[in-house]
């Protein structure tokens, strides 16, 4: 099968269980063979694999051989070579679907060559196809022809995708293995790096096969840079109860800031120290075991996994005093460890700054094919269904407008002018459009003052999975739990703009939502900051042991150096001052991750002057990911 091949990688990870009991370093040396082989192989071949062959692999092959390895790694926490040698583990495969998504639409996007551009033409309508297919209720008498030409059209793009991947790969493109070392060395001075994963847990001592996967857990790696001490792995437990507790946070802060809500009803001294309670419950399982693993620490890099994205970090009390964990560290989100090695080209030109705000989005598809005209010079030709989401049709409701939005599109206008020595450019209203979101080029910053929308997860069907793996049988699609085919996270995030309400009303391929695969495709590169400032645009699709599939991993795919999004939606007052501050600490010359925290520790100092206390609601849910 050769070194880098699936088959080989489970092979080794079988030799490993065999070796467990009584052979530890063995044990260890073959599972990290069977991890950067598993790497080469997913950086090679899956870019070249269709959707559902990705999601396919991934969940079936990829998935499970990690969670097994860091399962074992789980069990010698006190090991200091398994703890090091099990951090590049995670370094190195989170996020790898989205990545495989963003590379392939990369490959479709530039194809400038007449034969790479016939081949990408043929691919686009073979999936229009398919998507067409995939919206339309199934007839159950014409069932068998209905499948047959699904089989036919996923054959044929299958056949497509890897032509157009030979043709477009080089080595020179294959992405590098990073070595612990390597990672340690990136991780600035007074920091650590906190790499969370969430994955099921492989019962290395149950007897019995059927019982061998328990319930998933999380584990955090806390890594020192290099010389100042040796990682440590924490097991923080069972994943449900901790996911549970944040969710019931999110909630009672959110209820706390309604209309009728505890600080309204009580003052906000009294709700702040009543959320408190449930925050330190938070803290103790989240913070408190990673805590003195932090030494003299100034600052945290922390890449989240699961439904961690969504926990208020900030907003933890930490230590005897109970003080704000914002107070005590600089936060710094990430998707994944490894992207503190990601190099930008400093040699990129940027573009003006733009804001998209106050869509319209009743707007019909005559207002729109106009405003687009007006704009683009010419409509969009293209209608390729593959980027766009047909869930997001069917489930989102129709959306009130932001009138508030265009507020704070001129409030920041003038700061955005001095951090980037240009004028922004503003496109409201009806022109807050998809179409020209799309064909965007290097803004220096870009600011999208609007709706962001995210469908539930979906979980798949574990018959799905043993069956389409364990036979030779063409499988176009996996379903989840409840039938629904199973779509990219990718496809069910992202932003609503003008006509979005208009069912029934594109204009080419503007239907008003931008997906999160949408915006994997546009030219982010040089752009050092993209502001998502409204309806909760940071809580994406999490997804377990893939980093984040939200919008901040869209952007930054894309080329976006940093990603403000918010956890819930702030009051607009509030949001206006802590991004007035923000942005004049960034034109400062402070870091996005350093601006946000000295705007968020201003308004903690303004509202603890003047009410005794600050509740979280007003400030925590500003996040910065770099």
């Amino acid at each position: 099968h050769g070194p880098d091949h699936p088959e080989t990688a489970m092979t080794l990870n079988n030799l490993a269980l065999l070796r467990e009991t009584n052979d530890q370093p063995g044990a260890g040396e073959l599972f990290d063979r069977a991890r950067r082989g598993a790497f080469r192989h997913v950086s090679r071949v899956l870019p070249a694999l269709i959707e559902n062959e990705q999601r396919l692999f991934l969940k079936e092959k990829f998935e499970p051989d990690v969670y097994m390895a860091l399962s074992w790694a789980l069990y010698h926490p006190d090991d200091p070579e398994v703890v090091s040698t099990s951090l590049a583990w995670v370094a190195n495969s989170k996020g790898v679907a989205q990545e495989a998504a963003a590379t392939r639409n990369l490959i479709l996007s530039e194809a400038l060559d007449p034969k790479l551009l016939a081949i990408v033409r043929e691919l686009q309508s073979v999936q229009k196809q398919l998507a067409a297919i995939a919206m339309t209720l199934a007839d159950q008498s014409k069932a068998e022809q209905r499948l047959a030409r699904i089989n036919e059209l996923t054959e044929k793009e299958s056949q497509l995708t890897k032509q157009l991947a030979l043709a477009t790969s080089s080595d020179g493109d294959r992405k590098e293995w990073i070595e612990t070392e390597l990672l340690r060395k990136a991780i600035p001075p007074d920091s650590v790096l906190v790499d969370i994963a969430r994955f099921d847990q492989f019962d290395f001592r149950e007897t019995s096969t059927e019982n061998k996967w328990k319930s998933a857990h999380y584990a955090a790696w806390i890594t020192p840079t290099l010389g100042e001490g040796e990682p440590k792995l924490i097991d923080l437990g069972l994943a449900d109860e901790i996911d549970a507790l944040v969710q019931s946070i999110r909630v009672a802060i959110q209820a706390d800031g309604s209309a009728k809500g505890a600080i309204q009803e009580k003052g906000e001294a009294e709700a702040a120290d009543q959320l408190n309670a449930s925050m330190k419950k938070l803290a103790e399982k989240i913070w408190d075991p990673i805590a003195p693993c932090v030494g003299d620490a100034e600052s945290i890099l922390l890449s989240p996994d699961g439904g961690l994205w969504l926990a208020p970090w900030s907003a933890l009390p930490t230590g005897e005093n109970e003080d704000l964990l914002i107070k005590k560290y600089s936060l710094r989100l990430m998707i994944r460890g490894r992207d503190l090695l990601t190099e930008r080209d400093s040699m990129v030109k940027s573009a003006a700054p733009v804001i998209f705000a106050d869509p319209k989005f009743d707007s019909s598809a005559t207002e729109k094919k106009t405003a687009i005209e007006a704009v683009l010079k010419k409509l969009p030709e293209k209608d390729d269904g593959t980027l766009r989401s047909f869930s997001a049709k069917g489930l989102l409701p129709k959306v009130p407008s932001l009138p508030n939005t265009a507020v704070e599109a001129s409030l920041v206008g003038p700061n955005l002018e001095k951090i980037a020595n240009g004028k922004p450019i503003a496109y409201q209203e009806r022109y807050a459009l998809e179409s020209i979101a799309k064909v965007l080029k290097r803004p220096k910053i870009a600011l999208f003052a609007t709706h962001g929308f995210f469908l539930p997860s979906q979980e798949v069907k574990k018959d799905e999975l043993t069956g389409a793996m364990g036979s030779d049988e063409t499988r176009s699609v996996l379903l989840d739990t409840s039938g629904k085919p199973l779509e990219n996270p990718l496809l069910r995030c992202g932003l609503l703009l003008a006509g979005c309400n208009a069912r029934g009303s594109a204009v080419g391929d503007d239907d008003g939502i931008l997906t999160g695969m949408e915006i994997t495709t546009i030219d982010f590169r040089g752009t050092d900051m993209v502001v998502l400032s409204a309806c909760e645009t940071g809580v994406g699709e999490v997804k377990n042991g893939e980093g984040v599939a939200g919008l901040r991993q869209a952007f930054q795919l894309a080329g976006a150096k940093s990603v403000v999004s918010t956890l819930w939606q702030i009051p607009d007052r509030d949001s206006a001052i802590i991004m007035n501050d923000f942005f004049e600490n960034v034109a400062a010359g402070q870091t996005a991750s350093e601006a946000m925290r000295q705007a968020q520790l201003k308004r903690i100092e303004s509202r603890s002057s003047r009410f005794g206390a600050a509740h979280p609601f007003f400030w925590a849910a500003w996040t910065v990911t770099e």
